[in-house]
């Protein structure tokens, strides 16, 4: 199982419904699967490097720094916080990040 679907069984649980829910074209499934995947790169992504620099910021005792990477992380939690839709002809999935 990939690990992020392992942590968003919502998001898993849809993919399994949309092949078994009638004939739907394994390329529609296979391309929801593929951006939720990058979706959750991304934001994982953005993440640890937000939490590196605030761990650096911290070590250098750097004020402004810590200050200016823990609101970038408060901004990241903000975009994801109802998740994110990924959507292929007319199927989508909600993906949730934490």
């Amino acid at each position: 199982m990939n690990p992020y679907f392992a942590r968003d069984k919502g998001a898993l649980r849809q993919l399994q419904n949309l092949t078994n829910v009638g004939k739907r074209p394994d390329s529609i499934v296979q391309s929801l699967y593929a951006q939720a995947i990058l979706e959750y790169a991304i934001f994982n992504h953005r993440r640890d490097r937000i939490e590196k620099a605030i761990d650096r910021a911290l070590e250098e005792k750097k004020k402004e720094d810590f200050l200016f990477h823990t609101n970038e992380l408060h901004q990241l939690y903000k975009e994801y916080r109802h998740g994110k839709v990924v959507s292929e002809r007319g199927q989508q999935i909600h993906l949730t990040f934490y």
